[in-house]
């Protein structure tokens, strides 16, 4: 993934704390709400122009994520879509997991203030 790919990542899911997504959940939920109840990408022609010279990256991060986490594979690596949204969704794990705000209020509701917090975060990783 360049640095570009992270900035996408990085400005959607600040785009969508700003829209107070996650506000008075779970912060355990964040991550999920922010990046598994919606799409990054929502077309195959998006998807592979974003993709571009990191296809085979993204399909091994995905493989090493599933094997990891589930003990078999899910995601169709055939489809540009499905792997851009998982590896968004991979990546954003990673940055979001790297909040301490977040961190610390995993087990409670999350405030404004809170996902103010975690967005400053997100915007200085």
């Amino acid at each position: 993934m360049n640095t570009n790919h992270i900035q996408d990542v990085k400005e959607h899911i600040l785009d969508q704390l700003d829209d107070r997504v996650g506000l008075d959940q779970m912060g355990q939920d964040l991550p999920n709400e922010l990046l598994n109840t919606g799409y990054f990408s929502s077309s195959t022609s998006h998807a592979k122009k974003w993709l571009g010279d990191c296809l085979w990256t993204a399909i091994s991060d995905i493989h090493e994520y599933e094997d990891f986490h589930f003990g078999e594979r899910y995601t169709d690596t055939s489809d540009p879509m499905k792997v851009v949204n998982m590896w968004v969704l991979i990546k954003g794990e990673e940055i979001l997991y790297n909040c301490s705000h977040l961190t610390t209020n995993s087990d409670r509701y999350l405030t404004k203030y809170t996902l103010q917090l975690i967005a400053a975060e997100v915007k200085a990783a």
